[in-house]
């Protein structure tokens, strides 16, 4: 059953370190970190809504590091969303959190409160990479901090940015495969964005760092998004969702749309004969605007490539990703 999330945003909210690319506030649209009686009147309007499912929906604590908040002000949150997970209304608590916030006692206090899912922000598996952004934790931390949760019987997530100062699109890849040795449920993956008031708008300013073109960030993307998908890893987001304020790098609203093109072209390659080609491809309903891509730019790619392709809708056609 495909799980949805009630996201409760508490930006910068027990980030020990302030990472050159980030900039919560701006990411998630939030500017303050709200109180207990503020999360609850969000549960109550969710509880409320047509068609909540309730045995698939988790409270989501996202935009800080939820296990470096003050341990009072945590566990008032969690004491605020397990009161409705007893009473039915949610399946768990979802957080995130820093590779270095997990130790044994937090994660067993955490399962006390019906914490079912954790997401590490793991950003690379680079040291130097790691270093030059200020994460504060190395990519042995993250490995430690993994091990701790699978053990512990919690859902494991990772998210990941590219093109981070010192990376490369090998570099990344490497660091997918890392975070995939891992083992983790899921993941998500953000090329970076720069915002201003961040250490990285002022190394762009200098001219020190180039972020990504989009062009750029869909071709590092894309191998990486079908490794994990090989690899059984969900994708439960590529790109940012919002980037309210952003200069440089590559957002676009339908970026995640626009990998999954090139993931399903990727697939298709597979099946066709050499160009030049004129065919007829019956397409999955359910992927036939990822297939045309967007303003049906996919059937432009495919000429340049050689053929000349027509796709249809087709129910009893497979899909070509995985859901």
């Amino acid at each position: 059953m495909k799980h949805g999330n009630l996201a409760i945003f508490i930006p910068h909210a027990g980030c020990p370190h302030r990472c050159s690319f980030c900039d919560q506030r701006q990411i998630s649209g939030r500017q303050e970190v709200p109180a207990p009686e503020k999360i609850k009147e969000t549960m109550e309007r969710c509880v409320n809504r047509p068609g909540h499912r309730a045995d698939s929906t988790q409270i989501a604590f996202f935009g800080g590091s939820f296990t470096c908040i003050p341990r009072g002000q945590m566990i008032a949150y969690l004491e605020t969303a397990k009161a409705y997970i007893d009473a039915g209304h949610f399946s768990g608590i979802r957080i995130s959190t820093r590779p270095d916030g997990i130790s044994d006692e937090i994660l067993s206090l955490l399962q006390q409160y019906d914490v079912r899912a954790i997401e590490l922000g793991a950003q690379s598996m680079d040291a130097d990479i790691l270093r030059r952004s200020n994460r504060g934790h190395t990519p042995e931390d993250t490995v430690a901090a993994a091990r701790k949760i699978t053990e512990a019987g919690i859902e494991l997530g990772l998210q990941m940015l590219l093109g981070l100062p010192g990376d490369t699109k090998e570099k990344a890849m490497e660091s997918a495969q890392k975070m995939a040795a891992l083992h983790p449920a899921e993941m998500r993956l953000y090329p970076a964005v720069v915002f201003p008031g961040t250490d990285l708008y002022q190394q762009y300013l200098r001219r020190e760092y180039q972020p990504l073109t989009l062009e750029d960030a869909l071709d590092w993307t894309v191998p990486i998004a079908c490794f994990l998908e090989e690899s059984k890893i969900r994708l439960l987001k590529i790109g940012l969702h919002q980037a309210n304020g952003a200069v440089a790098g590559a957002f676009h609203p339908a970026f995640g749309e626009m990998v999954r093109t090139g993931m399903w072209n990727r697939h298709l390659k597979e099946h066709l004969p050499p160009p030049p080609a004129a065919l007829t491809i019956p397409v999955h309903p359910s992927e036939l605007s990822i297939a045309l891509g967007q303003k049906k730019k996919n059937l432009q790619f495919w000429a340049e490539e050689g053929y000349r392709l027509q796709f249809i809708a087709d129910p009893k056609s497979h899909r070509l990703l995985s859901r």
